[in-house]
Parts: C-alpha cells; structure tokens; sequence
C-alpha cells in the first residue's frame, strides 16, 4: 500500500480560537477536537496549529511533528 493511500480522505475536527494574554502579550490559541473520537489538540500559537495540519495532509511528515509543542491546559486557561 502507498503512502498516498494511507491517509484518509477527510478529516473532521471542531476548531475554536481565542486571545490569550500571556506577559503582557496578547496573542492566539487554538484548539481541534475530533467530532469522531472527543481527543482535543490544543495549541498555544498559530504556527503550531498550522504545523499539525500539514502533518495530517502530508502523512505525518517527521520533521515537523518534532516541532510541534503542544500547551499545558494550565496556559491555555491562563
């Protein structure tokens, strides 16, 4: 089996973004959650998100996925 063949046809995810401030600094959150399975990925910047749907579409590209942190709820909340 290809690796074209291995990734699904479409993904589904529940998106939401907020301002955060952090330090004086305001900026964007994300967080996806999967409507299929209830798993949510949260993301303290933009570039993250953006990184992890790469990922998806490109098959799990390794170089990226080592760059992705994903935040601690306690930031998110913050």
């Amino acid at each position: 089996m290809s690796e074209e063949t291995d990734i699904p046809p479409y993904y589904a995810y529940m998106l939401r973004l907020w301002r955060s401030e952090s330090q004086g600094r305001r900026q964007w959150r994300a967080s996806l959650e999967s409507p299929h399975t209830g798993e949510r990925q949260l993301f303290s910047e933009l570039e993250q998100l953006f990184a992890f749907l790469s990922e998806q579409c490109e098959g799990q590209a390794p170089d990226t996925q080592q760059k992705r942190i994903l935040c601690q709820r306690e930031e998110i909340d913050s």
